[in-house]
């Protein structure tokens, strides 16, 4: 089931990572029991010591539990994981349709925190938006420089977490947090998105107007534009994969 693992990572990690790839691919079923602690030192060639403290993150990440006297059972990741997965899941070959179906709920649900994030923020009455006016300012610099894009992707993440910080939202960032660094993990998606960076500082620049006077009313056409661009970005990566 288990073979000795290369470590590259710390021991504990690449140890978390052997199991729950295995777990996420469903070589490992709902319902398995793992090997003892002192079996699985055995087929990794770790210490207990390791073995255990992997488990307890793969326990902490829904994707194992733990009974007295039963060991170690897979538990369904669907039922009892979070977005903390998803890197994991799209670590994983599949298909490209698949892969694209997953790419595209991703976007689907940033969009949707993305609406309700501008929704907090046009409840706050005393709304400073200067700390996004300022990252927005360093995302031109970057794109006015024709940086690379990984500086570009940075540079978005940056306007990102000051939009959200503003929004003093502390759920909407725990839940996007997984989403945007999944996002800049993928380097055809990455690719994807700022191909053309100039147009997500345009989207930036009205964003920007929007803030001056943040209104619910006006939410829906920003929202609607971020769709537009996931949509290119979708036709952009389809291009990408195609044979």
């Amino acid at each position: 089931m288990f073979k000795p693992i290369e470590l590259t990572r710390s021991a504990v990690e690449s140890c978390e990572h052997a199991i729950r790839k295995r777990i996420l691919s469903g070589q490992l079923a709902v319902g398995d029991v793992l090997p003892p602690e002192r079996q699985l030192a055995e087929m990794f060639g770790l210490n207990r010591l390791t073995i255990r403290s992997a488990l307890s993150r793969l326990s902490v990440r829904g994707l194992v539990t733990v009974r007295q006297g039963s060991g170690y059972r897979v538990e369904d990741f669907r039922v009892t994981g979070g977005p903390d997965l998803l890197d994991g899941l799209f670590g994983l070959v599949m298909t490209r349709p698949k892969r694209l179906e997953m790419i595209a709920d991703l976007l689907r649900i940033r969009r949707c925190i993305a609406r309700a994030i501008l929704e907090a923020i046009a409840s706050k009455p005393d709304y400073d938006g200067s700390d996004v006016d300022e990252a927005i300012e360093e995302f031109a610099q970057l794109v006015e420089n024709h940086a690379e894009i990984d500086a570009i992707a940075v540079g978005d993440m940056a306007v990102i977490r000051a939009l959200i910080d503003s929004s003093q939202r502390t759920v909407f960032s725990l839940f996007l947090n997984p989403i945007t660094t999944t996002v800049t993990q993928l380097s055809d998606l990455r690719y994807a998105i700022y191909k053309d960076p100039q147009k997500n500082l345009t989207g930036y620049r009205v964003l920007q107007y929007w803030l001056k006077a943040p209104v619910v009313d006006a939410i829906e056409p920003l929202v609607m534009e971020l769709a537009l661009r996931d949509e290119a970005t979708l036709r952009q990566l389809e291009q990408m994969v195609s044979p």
